[in-house]
């Protein structure tokens, strides 16, 4: 009588345990998706403020880099990440003139490991 019991003890802590061990893995990629979803939205507002932009403004010197704040995600310790925004590889000049290539990146650092979300687009002359 007293065996099953401990036995049946046991098992329920460690059904208790692993749901509560799967619900904080959850937690955290989804803070991790925000992260790089909110990255991605930066590049994209980037990229759409030089499709904006003049066609013979659109320049590296032009969209320099900048640090700013991930957005605020959330969370329960509602630290705000500071990242940089920057055009990697410049903007490239393709052989058809009426066309550029872009690439930018937003770099972040959570929990001592370097994140990076990067989009590459084209601009057309209008």
């Amino acid at each position: 009588m007293l065996a099953e019991i401990v036995i049946a003890t046991a098992l329920t802590l460690l059904v208790v345990t692993s749901i509560l061990v799967a619900l904080m893995r959850s937690t955290g990629l989804c803070y991790s998706t925000a992260q790089h979803y909110a990255g991605y939205s930066l590049c994209r507002e980037t990229i759409e403020q030089m499709r904006g932009a003049n066609y013979g403004m659109v320049s590296e010197a032009n969209f320099p880099s900048t640090n700013m704040f991930l957005t605020h995600l959330g969370g329960t310790a509602r630290i705000p990440l500071w990242c940089s925004r920057f055009c990697t590889n410049g903007v490239v000049e393709l052989s058809n003139p009426t066309r550029k290539r872009v690439t930018v990146a937003v770099a972040w650092s959570y929990r001592g490991k370097d994140q990076l979300e990067m989009m590459t687009g084209y601009i057309y002359l209008k």
